[in-house]
């Protein structure tokens, strides 16, 4: 998702600084053909990123007043594709909404990491 996007930008500075400490003392140039390819792909890249993020909602039935939502969010989190998530809690309920890739993952594995800790989820 988005940290494919950071990775690439991380990556491409990091080459421009080795390039730029190289002890060969060479010149290298970068052109304005190598960085417009560059933008290219990463434009490419946050336009699939953004075609195949969904977001879901579902519901923690019981427990939620014994449980720290952060619990939920780290639980969520280990799934491969999981985004971001909002943990809304209301008494021993909770509504959590979270976003993902579906290329790698979808609602029912993320619900069954969450009913994974033994909550009930609906």
């Amino acid at each position: 998702m988005k940290v494919q996007i950071i990775t690439s930008m991380v990556v491409l500075s990091l080459l421009l600084v080795v390039i730029a400490c190289s002890n060969k003392q060479e010149k290298v140039s970068v052109t304005k053909s190598d960085l417009n390819t560059v933008a290219m792909n990463l434009e490419k890249d946050v336009k699939t990123i953004t075609e195949n993020d969904k977001t879901g909602t579902f519901l923690v039935m019981a427990g939620m007043d014994c449980c720290p939502p952060s619990v939920v969010e780290d639980a969520v989190a280990q799934v491969d594709g999981a985004g971001t998530t909002a943990v809304k809690v209301n008494g021993s309920t909770a509504e959590v909404t979270v976003s993902f890739d579906e290329t790698k993952t979808n609602l029912d594995a993320i619900k069954t990491a969450v009913l994974d800790l033994g909550l009930p989820v609906e």
